[in-house]
This record gives structure tokens, C-alpha cells and sequence, in this order.
């Protein structure tokens, strides 16, 4: 199968097999969660718990470093199949959730203003270990908190979501020295600003994930009978435990809620 009538788009849900579960209509709303890390991870867990929610929260994921992986999600319009493999069962279902994808590299300015974007209100990275050392997406970010200090300087959450030991003490002191390298009073105003409008949820995360196969994609193939690029497989056991320190509404709750009252913002896990 070749050519754009034969890829998972928009315009070839609506052939998908009936077994085949498929996201809900998009709203037209901007993003309101910018993400770091455009890997098969993010898109079949936290990508995964936010379409559940089932509010229409919509996401805008970043690749730090690959523009391949951003430019087979943007050819898609975002959309992709996630497959669990459960012994001898299979389920296959289609994610809407990411609507925009972005190359780092190539899209800075982007990257930027959806920080400083007054729509975004949470951020979360998937960066691996690594990322946290070498900071060149960090430092990406703190001109993206830069601007959004001077734009709006609204309330922020930013989580940590890779299997990092103290992850929300890791991430601020990560970013805390990138502000110490600026000059004393662009360090003074965003140190005010992550101490009193950031704020560092911890996370706990869990979902095993492999790199899928030419196999793996010819087999999504049938099922879906469109080819899916993008597809992800993982295993059916999913966790994401959050604390409860969002300033803002987060996916699943109530818009006229300030502070969720539930430790876990998504659907239950499973």
C-alpha cells in the first residue's frame, strides 16, 4: 500500500475496521500540554492517559533531537495506533491526543511560544536520564519560561516523567542552574517565577514499551488496513501516580476546579 488514501490520517479513520477503537473528534482549542521526548514511551502512556480522560485535552510533543520521529507523526495529523500484546490477544486502538508535532532542532521558535502559550498549562518530559545532564532541551525550556514570564507569567506544572530518582527536585535544581547562568536580573525574575508560580509534581510512570518491528508494523498494517508509521507496541499494564501540586485544571477534572483533589489526575490505572 502506497500513497496518502492508504495511511492512518483523518480522513482514513472512518475506513478503520469496526474492532479497531478510534479517538474522539478533536476540539479546536489549542494545546494545553506541551511535551518533551517524542518517543514510543510518551505515546503509549502518558499520550494514552490523556485521550482517556476523555475532555479533549490535546497534546503538542516535542523531539529534542530526531526530526524523523516529528515528521512521521506530523505526516499522520498526529494520529497513531497503540496495540497491546497480552499473550495470545491482541488489541489494537487509534490515539488522537497528540494534534501537533514539533523537531526541536528545526522548530525552536515553536517550541518557545507553546511554552509561553497562556493555553499550556502543564509540561512533561520523557528525555531519559541522560537529558537532565546534558540539558540542551532544558535549556530550550528556560526560554520558553522566559517568555512566558514576560508574556503572561501564568501558572505552570512541569513533570518529570522519565524513571529518574527524585525527579521533581532533579528537574528545578537542572533548570535553577541554567538560570544562574543568565544575567542577575533575568536569574532573579525567573527563580521568582519557578518558586511562585511552577510548580515540580513527582511522578512514578510505568509501561514496558519495545521498539516495533518491521514485523510489527506489517501486522498493524492488517489489522488496520492502512499503514501506520507511527504505530507503537507495548504491554497492557499501565501506571502513572502523580502528586497534587498542579496550579491549574488538569485532564479529567472539573474546568471550575483550581486544585484537583485526587493524587492521580487520569483515569484509573490499569
Amino acid at each position: 500500500m502506497t500513497g496518502e488514501a492508504h495511511v492512518l490520517s483523518a480522513s482514513t479513520l472512518p475506513r478503520l475496521p469496526t474492532t479497531i477503537r478510534r479517538p474522539a473528534g478533536r476540539d479546536v482549542a489549542p494545546p494545553r500540554i506541551v511535551h518533551i521526548g517524542l518517543g514510543a514511551f510518551h505515546r503509549a502512556h502518558q499520550a494514552v492517559y490523556t485521550e482517556d480522560a476523555g475532555d479533549g485535552w490535546q497534546i503538542l510533543a516535542v523531539s529534542p533531537r530526531s526530526t524523523a520521529s516529528a515528521d512521521q507523526q506530523a505526516a499522520q495529523a498526529g494520529y497513531y495506533s497503540v496495540t497491546e500484546l497480552d499473550g495470545s490477544a491482541t488489541r489494537t486502538r487509534v490515539i488522537g491526543s497528540i494534534s501537533q508535532a514539533l523537531a526541536l532542532t528545526r522548530q525552536p521558535e515553536a517550541f518557545i511560544a507553546a511554552i509561553a502559550a497562556p493555553s499550556t498549562s502543564i509540561v512533561t518530559l520523557t528525555i531519559t536520564e541522560q537529558g537532565y545532564v546534558d540539558r540542551a532541551a532544558l535549556g530550550h525550556l528556560v526560554s520558553g519560561l522566559l517568555a512566558r514570564l514576560d508574556a503572561t507569567a501564568e501558572p505552570l506544572a512541569i513533570v518529570a516523567c522519565d524513571n529518574l530518582r527524585n525527579g521533581d527536585r532533579t528537574l528545578p535544581r537542572a533548570l535553577g542552574a541554567l538560570a544562574r547562568e543568565l544575567d542577575p536580573g533575568r536569574n532573579r525574575a525567573l527563580s521568582d517565577f519557578l518558586a511562585s508560580c511552577v510548580s515540580f509534581p513527582a511522578s512514578v510512570v510505568d509501561r514496558i514499551t519495545p521498539a516495533a518491528t518491521t514485523a510489527d508494523l506489517s501486522a498493524v498494517a492488517a489489522r488496520l488496513g492502512v499503514i501506520d508509521r507511527a504505530a507503537v507496541i507495548t504491554e497492557p499494564y499501565k501506571l502513572w501516580v502523580l502528586t497534587d501540586e498542579f496550579p491549574l485544571p488538569i485532564p479529567g477534572t472539573d474546568p471550575a476546579v483550581l486544585r484537583p483533589a485526587s493524587a492521580s489526575p487520569f483515569p484509573g490505572n490499569s
